[in-house]
C-alpha cells in the first residue's frame, strides 16, 4: 500500500498510501472495510469514514431513518473495537458538487457544525487545554472521550503530571 519512489541520492521517498489504509493506536484499519460495514447496514444510502486529527475516526453516513445509537450498536457487534469510529454524523442528504458527487470538502464543515456547544466549567477548561495539547487537536466538547481522540496509557500519565501543576490532592498513579 506505500507509494515511494528512488530520488538521484538513492534514497527512498514516502509520498503517502495507494490504498486507503491508516494506523490509530498501532491499528492498521482499512476504511473502506468500515465504509463497507456500514453500508450493509439497511436504510443506509451512503458512507464516507475518514481519520480526524490522525487518532480518531469520523464516520458520515446518509440516512433518513437511522440513529446514532442504532449503528454504535450494530458496529460492536460487527467490528473490533479499535474500527469502531469514534464518531457518527448521521445526515439526511450528503452535500453534494456540481457534477452529483460527495462533497467532501463540505464535510469537514459539518464536523465543525455537529459540535457541542455546551459551556465547560473553569475545571473542564483546564482539563480541555491539557488533552488539547496531548492529542494535538481542538475538537474537544465536554463529552470528549480521552481514549475515543487516541489518549493511551502514556499520554494518561503525562495528562496527570500536567493536572498536578492545577489541582492538589490528586489521586497518586500507583493508585489506579
Amino acid at each position: 500500500g506505500d507509494l515511494v519512489s528512488l530520488n538521484d541520492k538513492n534514497e527512498y521517498i514516502f509520498h503517502g498510501r495507494v490504498d486507503r489504509q491508516v494506523k490509530i493506536r498501532g491499528f492498521r484499519i482499512e476504511l473502506s472495510e468500515i465504509e463497507n460495514t456500514l453500508l450493509s447496514y439497511e436504510g443506509i444510502s451512503k458512507v464516507v469514514v475518514k481519520i480526524e486529527d490522525n487518532r480518531s475516526l469520523i464516520a458520515f453516513i446518509e440516512s433518513k431513518t437511522i440513529t446514532e445509537d442504532e449503528l454504535k450498536t450494530y458496529l460492536i457487534n460487527k467490528l473490533p473495537e479499535y474500527a469502531i469510529p469514534n464518531k457518527l454524523i448521521v445526515l439526511k442528504d450528503f452535500p453534494l458538487l456540481a457534477n452529483g458527487k460527495t462533497d467532501l470538502n463540505s464535510l469537514k464543515e459539518v464536523i465543525l457544525e455537529n459540535k457541542d456547544n455546551q459551556a465547560l466549567t473553569t475545571t473542564e477548561n483546564i482539563i480541555a487545554e491539557i488533552w488539547s495539547k496531548l492529542l494535538n487537536t481542538n475538537n474537544l466538547t465536554a463529552k470528549s472521550n480521552f481514549f475515543n481522540l487516541g489518549g493511551d496509557s502514556i499520554l494518561i500519565m503525562q495528562m496527570f503530571i500536567e493536572l498536578e501543576k492545577y489541582f492538589n490532592n490528586l489521586p497518586k498513579i500507583a493508585s489506579f
